[in-house]
């Protein structure tokens, strides 16, 4: 019994033991894992903060992507901004010698830049203001001059400065600002723009960009020296099929003295085939941009434009006849014109008959040239912008008893967008192809090459015979109709006039095309807001449309 005791004895003590080696082996082995996760996990993460409390970083613009034309020329302007950083905790120690001419040269710098322009709060004083605010960095905008003194000086604790660049938003709507910009104001706040607009896809698109910045050291006697610029090598950018050349040409016609009175003149020019918008302009970049039909309810009445989708929808359906003729009996017609006489569809296109149209409008019915509109995308948004416009359908049943069918036949019971509306004419171009207008020509690498090239869509809506008759007859209108005003010399043009009118004004409208070379290219200018007793789509837009073919075609060929 004795020595059965002393084995278990013995048993116990061997069983504890090897308990403990166990426990102690672990104990080893965690401490090995957190010594490696320390020595080569962590090192690099330590290493930036350790960094960072000696280094400070600032972006070098506001956008962390570049924004070309289709020729790779910039698209945005951009406004340079001068800041003076100042940490306080650090430049504190500068008022150690009250009589240190360098911190009494930039103490004057930028009182006197306070008091001669006004920048910040009255009564402001440097060293009060870095005595509140020791917890933050502190930033004084200032302009070139007063940033170029502050640069000369060197020697003082804990300040430094540096430009950058942010986009000039002054013209808020001009298409370049519009597209770059992902925010917009609700209830007073700034908030992101809706997930499904396009600003917002290119936004998520590019999200893993990095900024430009520069960056700065801290000596270890608090002195911010050793100024270095980081650009990023790998971000992707957006390259437009926008024209920057024609872009600021067409901008120039715009401001021609002979357009002072209009309140605002929008135009959109497309490569037909393609479907590449070539330039959106308006004269006036402070207003709601008006091509993507900003700030109205789903666009405006397009008036007479309309009248090529009728005519359109009853040829395909063979419910006109082109060689009938209709008369006209003054329904919807102004006293200056109010009776042309016997028509046929080509010849009321080209004098522009509202009655006759209206007549054609109810042999063809409502749902076929509705269709039609809605193939060639007049009620849907084109580039999906946050604030851009879908054209929609106001008389849903047009009657002939209360005469709306004439009303919708002539364009007065729908609204569509310019932006919406050269699918006009670039059907027609294209034999009756529809070719959905694009602007992102796709997304490139710092030299502009092409990493991810976008496309559009295009499908046939009308018969090439319907398309090339209605190519024809706006061609005539040109030539002979209401659009004489848009005819240009030894230059194959078409198109299309509209009147509508608004309150106490109207909208002069003006779709067409124009060939060079071998290309077409459709455009569409609207005049918003003119004198409705003395202005009209052939004296506003045709005039503007002509000019405009006249001055970019060099450009074009």
């Amino acid at each position: 019994m004795a020595k059965w005791g002393v084995f278990l004895y013995k048993s116990i003590i061997k069983r504890k033991l090897i308990c403990i080696l166990i426990i102690l082996v672990c104990l080893l082995a965690f401490q090995i894992y957190r010594i490696f996760k320390f020595q080569y996990s962590e090192t690099s993460k330590l290493s930036v903060i350790a960094n960072s409390q000696y280094e400070y970083t600032e972006n070098l613009s506001d956008i962390n992507y570049n924004l070309f034309d289709a020729n790779g020329k910039q698209l945005l302007n951009y406004n340079t901004i001068y800041d003076i950083v100042i940490v306080p905790n650090l430049f504190k120690d500068n008022f150690n010698d009250p009589m240190n001419e360098k911190l009494l040269t930039v103490m004057y710098i930028l009182n006197n830049y306070n008091s001669t322009l006004g920048k910040y709060k009255d009564g402001f004083d440097l060293r009060d203001d870095i005595e509140k605010n020791q917890s933050i960095i502190l930033k004084y905008e200032v302009n070139e001059e007063t940033y170029n003194e502050i640069k000369k000086i060197s020697g003082l604790k804990g300040m430094y400065a540096y430009k950058h660049i942010e986009v000039d938003r002054r013209y808020a709507w001009k298409i370049e600002n519009v597209i770059t910009n992902a925010n917009t104001i609700k209830n007073g706040k700034t908030v992101n723009k809706d997930g499904n607009s396009l600003e917002n896809l290119i936004q998520q698109k590019l999200k893993q960009n990095k900024f430009p910045q520069v960056t700065f050291q801290r000596k270890v006697d608090g002195e911010i020296t050793e100024e270095q610029n980081i650009i990023p090598e790998n971000n992707l950018n957006i390259r437009l099929t926008i024209n920057k050349d024609i872009e600021d040409k067409i901008d120039e016609v715009l401001k021609d003295k002979k357009y002072s009175d209009y309140k605002n003149i929008g135009v959109l020019l497309v490569e037909s085939n393609t479907g590449k918008i070539i330039s959106i302009n308006q004269k006036d970049n402070t207003q709601p941009n008006v091509i993507i039909g900003a700030s109205t309810n789903h666009g405006l009445y397009p008036g007479s434009i309309f009248k090529v989708i009728v005519e359109e929808a009853g040829l395909d359906k063979k419910s006109i006849n082109l060689a009938k003729s209709y008369t006209c009996n003054g329904i919807y017609e102004k006293d200056s014109h109010r009776f042309h006489g016997t028509l046929t569809p080509g010849e009321a296109l080209s004098a522009s008959c509202n009655d006759i149209f209206g007549q054609i409008g109810m042999e063809v019915g409502a749902s076929n040239f509705y269709d039609n509109a809605n193939n060639q995308g007049l009620f849907d948004k084109v580039l999906g912008l946050y604030d851009e416009q879908s054209g929609a359908i106001e008389e849903k049943e047009p009657k002939l008893e209360d005469k709306s069918i004439y009303k919708t036949a002539i364009g007065q019971g729908v609204r569509i967008t310019p932006l919406e509306a050269v699918a006009i004419p670039n059907t027609v171009v294209n034999e009756g192809k529809y070719v959905k207008p694009y602007i992102i020509d796709g997304y490139v690498n710092n030299n502009n090459d092409m990493v991810q090239q976008c496309k559009t869509e295009n499908k046939q809506v009308i018969e090439k015979a319907t398309a090339n008759e209605l190519k024809a007859q706006m061609i005539s209108v040109v030539k002979k109709g209401t659009g004489t005003e848009a005819a240009v010399k030894n230059v194959e043009v078409g198109g299309k006039t509209g009147s509508t009118e608004r309150g106490d004004t109207s909208d002069g409208w003006f779709t067409g095309f124009f060939k060079i070379g071998e290309k077409y290219y459709s455009i569409v200018v609207i005049c918003p807001e003119i004198n409705k007793n003395t202005e009209s789509a052939s004296n506003t837009a045709s005039p503007v449309f002509q000019q405009i073919v006249e001055t970019v075609s060099p450009l074009l060929k």
